[in-house]
């Protein structure tokens, strides 16, 4: 049950005057009050009609104006009543807020999910006179989106756009990732558990970032210990390996064996340069045998002085 309401008092700062409240009561909630810019003398106020009285034209528009405020909230209501949302009071309250984050605040988790999708998508940066943009990681939350469609359904029954934050609990967490560990063994894997609870996390800090309603990111401390990638061993090779990877016999080798081989070691004699910074590598960023770039994932400059053996691969693949 819920209903939508006026409520009256003396105004303290006008004894004269009455002030008026809209209450937002719904069952299993506390009610919410928000404060109308409606007022007059306090005893043209009727309080078993909650309306003004006597009929003069500037009551009959006030009253008008107390009717239209309060079934515009009502409408909201039984709309959201009629979707199955579990709402609350204060949401009701605000949604007509006009600060910026009054949509974003009564956001559903997968609505967040699709805002941080466009925000990647339209994300550009600029390295090396080169464009590179967010899709990648767009298409990250667009599958992490749908393997918690696809739990929601499989487990619950219930489409995973009807999830408000206040809904995703401990339980929602570790039924999630006991499902994904279930998928995951079944090929071998963990299905990849820790990247998709990152994801969920992050859509909950950008909720937080955008005054989303009940939103607790301290509920992820009940799977903490998934949250951290496995740990991991050094896969470093000594220097004897280079050597035997160096001199190995590449006769049977397709083309572009071969050019992996060369481009691993081209990393090993440039000092590690990664190995997307090697494949945008350019000749007009070398100058007197050092390479000077912009680093592809972090807006740092690097500079890379060549050894005898990385310019032998270079000159090796000059066209």
């Amino acid at each position: 049950m819920f209903s939508v309401y006026v409520r009256s008092e003396l105004d303290p700062r006008d004894a004269d005057m009455v002030k008026l409240t809209l209450v937002f009561h719904r069952t299993g909630y506390d009610r919410v009050r928000k404060l109308l810019l409606i007022t007059g003398p306090y005893s043209e106020w009727d309080k078993k009609s909650r309306s003004f009285k006597p009929d003069t034209v500037d009551n009959v528009a006030k009253n008008k104006l107390l009717q239209q405020e309060r079934i515009k909230y009502l409408k909201v209501a039984e709309k959201w009543e009629y979707s199955g949302s579990d709402w609350t009071p204060l949401e009701l309250a605000r949604y007509y807020d006009t600060d910026n984050y009054s949509f974003n605040r009564n956001s559903t988790v997968s609505q967040i999910f699709d805002l941080q999708i466009r925000e990647y998508s339209d994300r550009k940066r600029y390295r090396n006179g080169k464009l590179f943009t967010g899709q990648r990681s767009a298409e990250s939350i667009r599958f992490i989106k749908k393997s918690h469609e696809r739990f929601t359904q499989s487990c619950y029954s219930k489409d995973f756009s009807r999830y408000r934050f206040k809904d995703i609990d401990s339980s929602f967490l570790h039924d999630f990732m006991h499902h994904e560990l279930e998928r995951g063994s079944k090929n071998g894997n963990r299905g990849n558990v820790n990247t998709k609870l990152r994801r969920l996390r992050q859509a909950f800090i950008r909720a937080k970032e955008l005054g989303v309603y009940s939103v607790n990111i301290g509920i992820f401390d009940c799977v903490g210990a998934y949250l951290k990638f496995p740990r991991t061993f050094s896969k470093a090779v000594s220097h004897e390996t280079i050597v035997n990877i160096e001199q190995m016999d590449r006769t049977g080798f397709l083309k572009r064996e071969k050019l992996y081989i060369d481009l691993f070691l081209f990393s090993y004699f440039a000092g590690g340069m990664t190995g997307i910074d090697i494949c945008y590598l350019e000749h007009n960023w070398i100058e007197n045998n050092v390479i000077n770039y912009e680093r592809i994932k972090y807006p740092h400059r690097a500079r890379v002085i060549l050894t005898e053996k990385a310019i032998a691969i270079i000159e090796k693949y000059r066209y």
